[in-house]
């Protein structure tokens, strides 16, 4: 089965939908807008008064909640909590310190993580019922990767020369007990739909699997050449996408065997070379590989329904991915 892909320009990605619609800003607009890839539509959000408000006073949205309901944004103030439904500006989170460098929501819109650098590199976790918070991490590190379960209930946070960390979002964010015995100089790291599965990408091309639910690695998969700085699984779990420079490779779970590659396709900014991020949409129709800066440009592969891009030459199994207990 062939893939398709477009490329979308002078927009910035703020967050994407459960049904796979994507939250963008035009640059220029006055307001945000929900972008349909499969039908290539687009449909006005509705939040001029946001949008405005925004502008008006210097700040810069950073994301916007899978739920349309939430959206934060960066003014000189600290960061702001906007209320999509009503279009009011709600409060001020406060920031420990330093300079918010980014922000994320759960795919159930129910936590948000926001970053924060200098002096250390700072992760909060923001619970979306009550707005309450905790720091999951503080160190002083350049590099820093954070990615939720698909099911939401889990979250991994790995730093550059620290051993990623699992916490139990539903536990009050528990840790969750993982032999971590790795290379500390990984690049990527992504957890499975249930989260079963933790995936560690490192420098060196390798890429870790470990069995969250038996605590230990299973398998080590090679095939990049270059670091691995991009990973994400499938919404179904039967999927894992890997990333070094041009090269984006496939992976069947579990058997945890080559099922597709890509070679050579553009990264986020429209060029041949550098690094790519490809991430699955929530419904599974697409990989995306998004930049947040407007102007820049962002490549769309429209996925088989079925979650498997596979060779047209070769027939791929499907597995089932189970609930860790």
């Amino acid at each position: 089965m062939e893939t398709d892909d477009h490329i979308l320009t002078n927009e910035r990605i703020l967050g994407v939908l459960p049904d796979g619609r994507i939250s963008i800003q035009r640059d220029d607009a006055d307001d945000l807008e929900f972008y349909s890839p499969l039908g290539h539509r687009y449909e006005p959000a509705g939040v001029k008064p946001i949008v405005s408000a925004c502008t008006q006073s210097g700040g810069k949205i950073l994301a916007t909640s899978p739920n349309a309901e939430w959206a934060v944004s960066l003014e000189a103030d600290g960061l702001v909590r906007w209320n999509l439904f009503t279009g009011n500006r709600q409060d001020l989170l406060p920031l420990d310190t330093g300079t918010c460098n980014g922000a994320k929501f759960s795919p159930d819109s129910q936590t948000l993580l926001t970053s924060t650098s200098d002096p250390v590199l700072s992760v909060r976790a923001w619970r979306t019922a009550d707005w309450s918070s905790q720091e999951l991490f503080g160190h002083s590190v350049t590099a820093l990767n954070a990615s939720f379960s698909g099911n939401s209930r889990y979250l991994a946070i790995a730093a550059w020369g620290w051993p990623p960390q699992i916490f139990d979002v539903e536990s009050d964010f528990r840790e969750v007990p993982v032999d971590m015995v790795i290379p500390l100089r990984w690049l990527a790291a992504a957890l499975s739909r249930t989260g079963r599965w933790l995936a560690v990408g490192t420098d060196d091309g390798m890429i870790h699997i470990w069995d969250v639910e038996e605590g230990k690695k299973v398998t080590v998969l090679e095939g990049h050449v270059d670091g691995t700085h991009s990973l994400d699984f499938s919404p179904d779990g039967r999927t894992l996408a890997s990333t070094s420079g041009k090269r984006t490779i496939l992976w069947n779970v579990p058997t945890w065997e080559r099922m597709f590659e890509l070679r050579g396709v553009m990264n986020g900014l429209g060029q041949a070379t550098g690094r790519t991020y490809w991430k699955f949409s929530p419904d599974g129709q697409y990989l995306i590989c998004p930049s947040d800066k407007i102007g820049a440009r962002h490549r769309l592969l429209l996925a088989p329904t079925s979650l498997a891009l596979v060779d047209a030459n070769r027939n791929v199994g499907s597995s089932q991915e189970s609930q860790p207990k």
